[in-house]
């Protein structure tokens, strides 16, 4: 989709058309075994190193700021919509989230989820019983967010709509 925006200079198209063809490659498993001679796995691929950042950099604060630099002049909603950091694993987007808070000066607000069982049956005391609300609230379903959310000015957030059964659900990340 990238590559079909027109104000793409001719250099950013093609890196862009680079990237893509490299990523349909892994989807497809077509990309060729790099995994060290001492391993079995032969999943292991190779990551081309203008997608790297330089080693000194690796580092999670490095990581923001490549992504989102501290740039002035913007139009905050094409800004960040261009921009994402994509994370394996709910822990480490959870990371990823408190260091970008913490790098923000603004007020921080937290949101809190439901913390109780919607069950009209007869054994609501039981229910109650086995799932007190500390429990729930150490709850991390994967696609939902945490039962805190914390937001300020300025940090980006990710609204997903999705439909099932005909009723239109949403999903919020930031």
């Amino acid at each position: 989709m990238r590559l079909q925006c027109p104000s793409l200079s001719d250099a950013q198209r093609q890196n862009l058309q680079q990237f893509a063809e490299w990523l349909l490659q892994v989807g497809e498993g077509t990309v060729p075994d790099s995994s060290p001679v001492d391993q079995g796995d032969a999943s292991w691929i190779k990551i081309p190193e203008y997608l790297l950042l330089p080693p000194e950099s690796r580092t999670l604060r490095s990581l923001i700021s490549f992504v989102y630099d501290d740039s002035d002049n913007f139009d905050p909603a094409a800004y960040h919509c261009e921009r994402a950091i994509l994370a394996p694993t709910n822990e480490i987007a959870a990371g990823i989230n408190s260091q970008m808070i913490a790098n923000l000066t603004t007020e921080e607000m937290s949101y809190y989820s439901s913390d109780t069982i919607d069950d009209d049956t007869s054994n609501r005391a039981t229910l109650e019983a086995l799932y007190p609300t500390e429990f729930l609230n150490t709850l991390q379903p994967s696609g939902l967010p945490d039962h805190r959310l914390r937001l300020k000015i300025g940090v980006p957030v990710m609204l997903l709509f999705f439909k099932n059964n005909g009723k239109f659900l949403a999903s919020a990340f930031f």
